[in-house]
């Protein structure tokens, strides 16, 4: 598979007037390259549901995949934090889109990956139902994504290697999880919304040498 990403680097992108890549840390491979937020939610269909600022702490983790997702991470975490707060944890594995969406609307903190260094598609759909989001950013990766995005990316950054403490960081300041919610849905509308993007991409291929510009979309 890596033979292949290298002949595609190497052979087939340099033919290629512009290259996007979703994911940031492929900046360091692809440098001619630009980095494309997901377009991959239809945000305007969803509304939001506010997260509970009493009660029992709902958090969910959805691991497509539990070895790349850093799941071991998670449920370590879980059971320790169990013995401190009162918790219900929400796995969402081999359910239904619609059962799934009725776990994700009943969360109040959602867990994303914790290796691959950016957030998913998940964490988009979950942010525009204003849900505040915990994932690990890779901090080397982040220069090839646009400083403002950067500075308004509204999630708690969570590392594997201290997954307990940072989530007992984001329990903490529960009370701020509705306004923290509020943002990511803000959020994902600025940077996310599909037709936004569509207009910007529609711009390039009538001009290839044109920015990527989604605000002006």
């Amino acid at each position: 598979m890596d033979r292949q990403r290298r002949y595609l680097i190497d052979e087939v992108l340099p033919q290629i007037d512009r290259v996007f890549y979703l994911n940031p840390e492929l900046g360091h491979y692809v440098p001619q390259g630009t980095f494309l937020p997901y377009a991959c939610v239809d945000i305007h269909s969803l509304e939001p549901v506010t997260p509970r600022v009493d009660g029992p702490i709902r958090i969910l983790h959805a691991p497509s995949d539990e070895t790349t997702k850093g799941s071991a991470y998670v449920y370590k975490a879980i059971e320790t934090l169990k013995q401190r707060y009162s918790i219900e944890f929400l796995v969402v594995k081999g359910v239904s889109h619609e059962a799934a969406m009725k776990m994700y609307r009943d969360a109040d903190l959602v867990l994303d990956q914790l290796l691959y260094g950016w957030y998913g598609g998940f964490a988009v759909e979950v942010m525009a139902l204003g849900k505040p989001v915990g994932v690990y950013i890779r901090d080397e990766d982040m220069k090839f994504v646009p400083a403002k995005m950067l500075e308004e990316l509204p999630v708690f950054r969570m590392h594997p290697e201290t997954l307990t403490d940072d989530l007992e960081k984001a329990i903490r300041v529960r009370a701020q999880w509705p306004a923290l919610g509020r943002k990511a849905r803000k959020f994902v509308e600025d940077w996310h919304d599909p037709v936004r993007i569509a207009k910007a991409i529609a711009r390039i291929y009538r001009d290839p040498s044109a920015p990527l510009d989604l605000e002006a979309a």
